[in-house]
């Protein structure tokens, strides 16, 4: 059983890392969205897509955040150790 608890704490610590590097390059992406697109929009239907990329990179960011926390959530519950608590969380 323990060896069991190893393994799906290896998993999220994996998730949480995956989610942690996506949410480093949420601000950037959006960054680029903003500076391209909508500053340089000429009509009202490019102005209109671009905010819909905008607001779909935001969606994904937070999908990152959500999943970064169930993951975390996780690791307390299974126990995991105060080293990786500290790392992770």
């Amino acid at each position: 059983m323990g060896h069991l608890v190893d393994k799906k704490l290896e998993l999220h610590r994996g998730l949480v890392n995956d989610s942690l590097a996506q949410l480093q390059l949420a601000p950037g992406n959006l960054a680029i969205l903003y500076r391209q697109n909508l500053q340089s929009t000429n009509s009202i239907h490019t102005e209109m897509r671009t905010c819909k990329a905008i607001l779909e990179s935001r969606n994904k960011a937070f999908r990152h955040v959500q999943s970064c926390s169930r993951a975390q959530n996780t690791m307390i519950h299974l126990c995991a150790s105060k080293d990786i608590l500290a790392t992770h969380i």
